[in-house]
């Protein structure tokens, strides 16, 4: 579940935000997690576990549970937060234009 500080945050930014948030992708996330997101970036391929194929994920969570994860990271797996690294509205841009990935 989304820790309390987190649930229930929504994204300011419309879809019009996603073309923002593909330039901070592909600099930061494609890496890892591949341009369209299906977890097979350059960098992904030595990472245990593999990076989450992002185009089939994003669709099954929240707004809220994406903006917590990429925030805080995920114990146990390569995901670093990115909080401190990305602005609060770099993250939504992202989140926006994760949900344009297929």
């Amino acid at each position: 579940p989304v820790p309390a500080e987190f649930a229930g945050k929504t994204n300011p930014f419309g879809p019009d935000a996603a073309a923002d948030g593909a330039k901070i992708f592909e600099v930061n996330c494609a890496p890892c997690h591949g341009p369209q997101g299906h977890g097979d970036g350059p960098a992904g391929a030595a990472l245990d576990p593999e990076p989450k194929k992002l185009s089939e994920f994003v669709p099954t969570v929240s707004d809220d549970f994406l903006f917590w994860r990429i925030n805080t990271g995920k114990p146990g797996t390569s995901m670093a937060p990115w909080a401190g690294i990305l602005t609060e509205d770099q993250i939504w841009q992202v989140i926006s234009f994760l949900h344009t990935l297929k």
